[in-house]
């Protein structure tokens, strides 16, 4: 039979509860303390589905550095009210999450515990190892040259602009990408590319933005028994170093129109409320691929 721990008074089991949770909430730093060690610096920043009933998504962003400069911190973003409102968090290389909760999020009952849980099994469950960080800024905001800029079609996703996570997670779960890559300045708004055979891809989890796409001149040598393996271990790093010094590197901090000039074709996604968006994505990858 279990036995219960008595209690001489009501400030007794208090300090009781109160010691638990501190052992508890050690215990979750401990754990993310632990996921995290040695990966600061190489974390791939991004919008990540969320468990936590009322946000839309949770963004992990390494803050803005110079090449070669430590990083020590992690931005925590949840969002909610359809991803038009966010607060913002920092996660140490201890584990801990600083910052106060809002009242919005208080009114939702939700903690900073659970927040840090939610990024814990982020990390835990995350691809880490697929994407490769470079120290350029990926489609710069740059001046447009007049007749250049293209007006946005109809089913364009319209102001205020939201981060949807499927856009990315989309790409990184095409069965013929080898690796993807984030730069200085990726972000929860930025942009990041995504390696295949033929052509290169630069997506932005934020609505309203286009998707742009490079063909190479020729294609990347890989032996097709590579697409057997997760999409991690396809291309080693050593080799992904090789592969973008040749197609990443000449046009690495270019601004969009800079691209469009260069050759790059532009793709606005659709609205997020499409329901047969991935269908039209996959539509133009088989043409890209072609």
């Amino acid at each position: 039979m279990a036995k219960f721990q008595e209690f001489g008074s009501f400030g007794e089991l208090q300090s009781h509860f109160e010691e638990q949770e501190a052992r508890e909430k050690e215990d979750l730093q401990n754990e993310i303390k632990e996921a995290l060690e040695g990966r600061l610096n190489t974390f791939p920043s991004g919008n990540f589905k969320t468990q936590i009933e009322g946000l839309e998504s949770v963004s992990i962003t390494r803050p803005d550095a110079k090449p070669g400069q430590e990083v020590t911190n992690l931005n925590i973003m949840p969002f909610w009210q359809n991803g038009e409102r966010h607060s913002t968090f920092s996660l140490n290389a201890k584990g801990e999450l600083t910052g106060k909760i809002p009242p919005a999020l208080e009114k939702l009952g939700i903690t900073k515990e659970q927040i840090s849980r939610d990024v814990l099994h982020t990390i835990k469950t995350i691809d880490l190892d697929f994407f490769t960080h470079v120290d350029e800024k990926i489609l710069p905001p740059g001046e447009w040259e007049k007749g250049l800029e293209k007006e946005k079609p109809k089913g364009v996703e319209a102001r205020p602009r939201v981060v949807d996570p499927k856009r990315l997670e989309f790409m990184r779960n095409q069965e013929d990408v080898l690796f993807g890559f984030d730069g200085i300045n990726s972000g929860f708004r930025g942009y990041y590319g995504f390696v295949f055979k033929n052509f290169l891809a630069l997506e932005n989890a934020k609505t309203g933005n286009a998707t742009y796409f490079f063909k190479f001149s020729e294609p990347i040598n890989v032996d097709p028994s590579v697409y057997r393996l997760p999409p991690s271990k396809r291309i080693p790093e050593p080799q992904r170093a090789e592969i973008l010094d040749k197609v990443w590197k000449p046009i690495a901090g270019q601004s969009k129109s800079k691209s469009l000039e260069a050759g790059a074709v532009s793709y606005w996604h659709p609205k997020v409320s499409d329901e047969e968006w991935e269908v039209k994505m996959s539509q133009k990858l088989a043409e890209i691929r072609a």
